[in-house]
């Protein structure tokens, strides 16, 4: 079962949750966005009050088919999809697919980037043996600048909760994902925002000529949270200029 929260009338958009997370970390988009949109968070399976997934599959187009599950439900004609972090690769997954009218990408998980795929591999494998939640609650509070307030204490202590069978193979999706293909077969306006410099950034901007490239001050990997007024304006623009 899916878990998800309507609001709102007009033109679609999904919001869609990182990797150790759930729906209501992208709070500040879905109460902006509610005014003028039909907006839809939910939480992808394993996540938030979602159930996992029965046959233990959580690979980036196994999580995207989350998201049009939940479009075909409420109907909605192929929506805008913002993602955070690894929710920025089921974005970008469904924008592919030709689900997606747009996609958002805040801070995605590495795209192209070997290390950074590397990196997450060990992060699944450390994930897999993590019972107490101590080092996913390390892993997540580096995620943080030192001047992040919003929400830190319990983003933190909420991402040692999250069963293990759950958050090692959604950490090892992003090690796994084929963001090249994903960005090379996308033809939708995308935006990536990011919360600091991006490796390969010239890459990945290659791959997708079409994409837009944004960065916000002040905040760290939760920008959408902490600076929600850098956020929110700028998917604004961006949705304005591409006429979605």
């Amino acid at each position: 079962m899916l878990c998800y929260t309507v609001a709102g009338t007009g033109p679609p958009m999904v919001l869609v949750h990182g990797w150790n997370s759930e729906r209501s970390y992208l709070a500040p988009q879905f109460e902006h966005f509610a005014a003028h949109r039909t907006v839809l968070a939910l939480d992808w399976r394993g996540h938030g009050a979602s159930a996992p997934a029965s046959d233990g599959r959580y690979a980036v187009p196994d999580l995207a088919a989350d998201v049009a599950a939940v479009v075909a439900a409420e109907r909605l004609d192929r929506p805008v999809v913002v993602g955070h972090s690894l929710g920025a690769l089921i974005a970008l997954q469904t924008a592919a697919q030709g689900l997606a009218r747009a996609a958002v990408l805040l801070d995605p998980a590495p795209l192209v980037d070997s290390r950074g795929k590397a990196y997450f591999a060990q992060v699944a494998a450390r994930s897999a043996t993590d019972t107490t939640g101590e080092y996913r609650r390390r892993f997540v509070d580096r995620l943080f600048l030192p001047t992040d307030l919003v929400r830190r204490a319990e983003i933190v202590e909420r991402a040692g909760r999250t069963p293990v069978e759950v958050v090692a193979p959604a950490a090892q999706a992003i090690a796994d994902y084929d963001g090249a293909a994903a960005l090379a077969a996308t033809t939708v306006p995308v935006l990536m925002l990011l919360a600091a410099f991006r490796p390969q950034l010239e890459a990945i901007t290659g791959l997708c000529p079409q994409l837009v490239v944004g960065q916000t001050v002040g905040a760290g990997h939760f920008h959408q949270l902490e600076v929600p007024e850098q956020v929110n304006p700028m998917i604004e623009r961006f949705l304005a200029l591409a006429g979605v």
